[in-house]
């Protein structure tokens, strides 16, 4: 099973959410890929 962070871009946002000094970029990008993911999640369960 895939989550949505296994996604090296995810891994590397919370990176820079971490140590980088521009934590609202990080925060929009995290919350963009949840949100993909978190659609697909439904189709998938409208799909079955």
């Amino acid at each position: 099973m895939i989550t949505i962070f296994d996604t090296p871009k995810l891994i590397g946002t919370l990176r820079g959410l971490l140590g980088e000094n521009r934590p609202r970029d990080a925060m929009k990008e995290i919350f963009r890929n949840s949100s993909k993911a978190f659609m697909l999640l439904l189709k998938l369960a409208n799909a079955t």
